[in-house]
């Protein structure tokens, strides 16, 4: 493929494994998070030159623990930037941290509002490991980004030649280059050695057909999340409402005390959604506890529901309308 034949990808870069460097071949986890550079991680994969036109820019090099709203919102506010350019490019790539890399690809997934294909990448393994995944993830995501066929999908997320749907896929392993995975659902679909094939497609809305494009990511209000457990009393809901939360997202089944410290923290108008604590399926709410306000998060994990319900909050959407929301995203 000549030159001027090759698609343009952007690719945006946030740290993460995928640029961790340790003093050794054989890690065992123990390395320094972005400590390689985005150069030598594409010297790892040459044969990239040979399918796309790559701009690369460095919009952070953090932990994915310490990936914050600020710099989602200036990852955002890029995508949408090139989308809109006289020449976009075809498609954007961006590399993340794998420990909240789902939470980061959900959001954009519902605030980017653009239909040019966005893959998100990472790696299990640090750069300079034996074995290390960071390169044929980032061929595969860029392979991923050129097809026309990603366009429209909202966010794609790329690893071990897999292409999950950013509201399914979760990180279900913490050491291992299989670890996202899409409990019920499975991938959208798949990278191998003939090309990019796709099985399905997620029926909920993302990309421009999200209410929350647009969305001040900056005046996000706080929801804070409450873990259920044998015993579990109404500490954390009273933190929570202490702390100024206008949401709570509980990650169930409930105790009969965090039961009533939920409904106590409804009635001081804070917005309450349930999710289950288990890896997949929707969770029930009986009709007694609706009549409270308590919502369904539908199978969302307990850190996506909290996206959600911020974003809903943000754009204003009532209690008596989350039902509608979270059977819709």
């Amino acid at each position: 493929m000549s030159e001027s034949a090759r698609p343009s990808i952007l690719l945006l870069t946030t740290g993460g494994t995928i640029q961790g460097a340790a003093s050794g071949r054989l890690s065992q986890g123990d390395y320094r998070i972005g400590d390689t550079p985005v150069a030598r991680l594409l010297e790892a994969v040459p044969e990239l030159a040979s399918l796309a036109d790559l701009t690369v820019e460095e919009m952070a090099n953090v932990d994915s623990v310490e990936m914050t709203m600020p710099i989602l919102a200036r990852v955002v506010a890029r995508i949408r930037q090139a989308a809109a350019a006289p020449h976009p490019p075809r498609g954007i790539v961006l590399t993340h941290g794998t420990d909240t890399m789902e939470e980061s690809a959900y959001l954009l997934h519902l605030v980017t509002g653009v239909d040019l294909p966005v893959v998100v990448t990472a790696a299990m393994r640090p750069a300079t490991e034996l074995g290390a995944d960071g390169p044929i993830n980032l061929w595969n995501a860029v392979r991923a980004a050129v097809d026309p066929r990603s366009a429209g999908r909202g966010v794609i997320v790329a690893l071990n030649e897999r292409l999950h749907g950013p509201r399914e896929v979760l990180k279900l392993f913490a050491q291992s280059a299989d670890a996202f995975q899409s409990p019920g659902m499975g991938p959208l679909g798949r990278t191998d050695p003939d090309g990019v094939r796709y099985y399905r497609r997620s029926e909920r809305r993302c990309g421009a057909a999200s209410e929350f494009v647009g969305v001040d990511l900056s005046q996000l209000p706080r929801v804070d999340l409450v873990a259920a457990y044998q015993e579990a009393d109404g500490t954390g809901c009273a933190a929570a409402v202490a702390a100024g939360a206008r949401g709570l997202v509980l990650c169930g089944p409930l105790s009969p005390a965090l039961k009533a410290a939920a409904r106590a923290a409804a009635l001081q108008g804070l917005a309450v959604v349930l999710c289950h604590r288990g890896a997949g399926g929707a969770v029930h709410v009986e009709a007694a506890d609706r009549s409270w306000g308590l919502c369904g998060a539908d199978d969302l994990s307990p850190a996506k529901a909290r996206i959600l319900l911020r974003l809903a909050l943000a754009r204003g959407v009532k209690a008596g309308d989350l039902p509608r929301v979270f059977g819709e995203y």
